[in-house]
């Protein structure tokens, strides 16, 4: 013995193992115990449980989302009306106040004026400006022009009538305003 090897004790090397031992032992690696393949499978349920959970509250957040979408355009224009109401009333004692045996004329325009205000600020409240034509240039973005008026009153491609107002709601167009435009032979 060394000097380097003395006081400690030599171990003799793993022995060969049989072949059957050998064939034993690298089959149980890739295998799986008892205990390990009941907690694969409570893993597995586990996973298709979560699963069906999700696609359940998937299909439940669909039609809840379907539901509200059908509420709100059922109710989107509620405030609207609302605002529209006391037009309608004032339109309703208007028409009663017609039908007396007396009309006061100019106390029927006031009225009406005083109504037609009224639905503008509620109209400005919800977003929807009149677009402004009589005596501006013709703009196709703007105008749907219905008629032409051949005069040397005004400039060409001004308008001269305002057939019926355009409106513009939140900076999109809703509605041209159907307009009479002249159409000046001098200018051309």
């Amino acid at each position: 013995m060394d000097k380097q090897n003395k006081g400690k004790t030599q171990q003799a090397p793993n022995p060969p193992l049989a072949d059957s031992e050998e064939k034993k032992f690298s089959s149980t690696e890739g295998e799986t115990t008892p205990d390990q393949e009941q907690d694969a499978g409570f893993l597995a349920k586990e996973n298709y449980d979560r699963y069906l959970r999700a696609v359940a509250e998937l299909e439940n957040y669909k039609k809840r989302t379907a539901r509200e979408k059908l509420e709100m355009l059922k109710f989107g224009n509620e405030a609207l009306l609302r605002d529209l109401l006391p037009i309608y009333d004032a339109l309703e004692r208007a028409i009663e106040q017609i039908e007396g045996e007396t009309v006061d004329r100019v106390g029927v325009k006031e009225g009406l004026e005083m109504l037609r205000d009224k639905l503008n600020g509620v109209m400005a409240k919800h977003g929807l400006e009149v677009i402004e034509s009589l005596h501006k240039g013709f703009d196709p973005n703007f105008h749907e022009a219905l008629l032409k008026r051949e005069s040397n009153e005004f400039p060409h491609n001004t308008v001269v009538a305002e057939l019926e107002k355009g409106f513009i709601l939140n900076g999109r167009l809703l509605r041209p305003a159907r307009v009479e435009v002249c159409q000046n032979t001098n200018d051309k």
